[in-house]
């Protein structure tokens, strides 16, 4: 300044609590930005040297197992079964200790069939005493 006089600088005036909050909150969001930044960066490149590291692997040649057998299929077949049996031998049992033992002492064949059973109930009685009798007892003799 060349009219003599002296350049006075002022002095800023003190911010207000609204702004230097912002200020600090813009700085903030910039230190975040930058850090978030470089730990992409890092993750990039960690990301690349592990596929690398994973490609230069020869891989392990597992053996293939045969498919399991076990399936929901051959187990409600297998728990049918179960149960079908169970019945024929619940139902055959009585009858063949029975008939046993009126042939011993009676000399004949005699039913033990309830009369007053269900119509499927006795249906199976007669199949136990047409086909699992003889099995069962042909099974016992050849025991014995």
């Amino acid at each position: 300044m060349t009219d003599g006089r002296k350049a006075t600088l002022k002095a800023e005036a003190p911010l207000r609590p609204e702004q230097t909050y912002l200020e600090r909150k813009a700085e903030v969001t910039r230190r975040d930005h930058e850090e978030f930044s470089q730990y992409l960066q890092e993750k990039t490149e960690r990301d690349r040297l592990q596929l690398q590291q994973l490609q230069q692997l020869q891989p392990v040649k597992t053996p293939e197992t045969p498919p399991s057998k076990l399936n929901r299929r051959s187990i409600l077949t297998w728990v049918a079964g179960t149960a079908v049996v169970g019945e024929a031998v619940t139902l055959g049992y009585p009858l063949l200790t029975a008939q046993n033992a009126a042939n011993q002492d009676a000399g004949g064949a005699t039913s033990t069939a309830p009369s007053t059973a269900s119509p499927w109930r006795s249906a199976a009685w007669k199949y136990c005493e047409r086909s699992l009798v003889p099995m069962l007892k042909k099974s016992t003799s050849a025991a014995s």
